[in-house]
């Protein structure tokens, strides 16, 4: 498992993310060292994050970096296991002009489908979009309008949502895709509850 030590390396105002191991699953030992060191672009702050292992067997880690600014997804890949990531790129959804915030792809979530395309869902404006990459996660297409709107729950819930936030995409034993998703909800988006939406087969 991964993280963000915030503590490791506060000295020369570094963060990075270190990882801890486990041989049952259950208990889990911190390793030595760090795995990824955040960049000067990233302003100290990194927000959600997404990793995945592809055709390559690279792994792809997929972080919310500059959360106060630009507020979007920046690529790290790792060619040893998870040891040792490097950067790569940042500005992954083309959304770097505008303006962070709301306005950015945020809360991204990546899981590889069986004929290795890698699916990725994202939050922007409290909706959900979904991107798809073809190439081993080196370049993601946005799939056409929002997959998710708060809308879509009225018939279903008693919770009148005002926003969509963290989605967790699953694939299904009978192919199809599941998302679960925190609503949320009250003048102030003040409370929550945890949903899901399930897509048709043949979708």
């Amino acid at each position: 498992s991964y993280g963000a030590d915030t503590t490791t390396g506060l000295e020369d105002g570094e963060i990075y993310i270190t990882s801890k191991s486990s041989e049952d699953g259950i208990t889990f030992t911190d390793d030595e060292g760090f795995r990824y060191e955040l960049q000067e672009d990233d302003n100290e702050s990194m927000g959600v994050y997404t990793l995945f292992v592809n055709s390559l067997e690279e792994v792809i880690l997929l972080y919310l970096g500059d959360m106060y600014d630009a507020n979007n997804v920046r690529r790290a890949i790792s060619t040893d296991g998870g040891d040792n990531f490097e950067f790569d790129q940042g500005n992954i959804f083309g959304d770097d002009d505008l303006g962070g915030g709301g306005r950015t792809y945020v809360d991204q979530k990546a899981i590889v489908l069986d004929d290795g395309r890698v699916w990725v869902i994202c939050m922007k404006g409290g909706e959900l979009y979904s991107f798809m990459s073809d190439d081993d996660g080196y370049t993601f297409v946005l799939e056409e309008g929002p997959i998710l709107i708060v809308e879509d729950f009225d018939n279903y819930t008693e919770y009148d949502f005002v926003s969509l936030h963290d989605p967790i995409p699953i694939i299904l034993p009978d192919g199809r895709m599941r998302i679960y998703v925190t609503g949320k909800y009250g003048a102030e988006r003040e409370a929550q509850v945890l949903v899901s939406a399930t897509s048709r087969i043949n979708d």
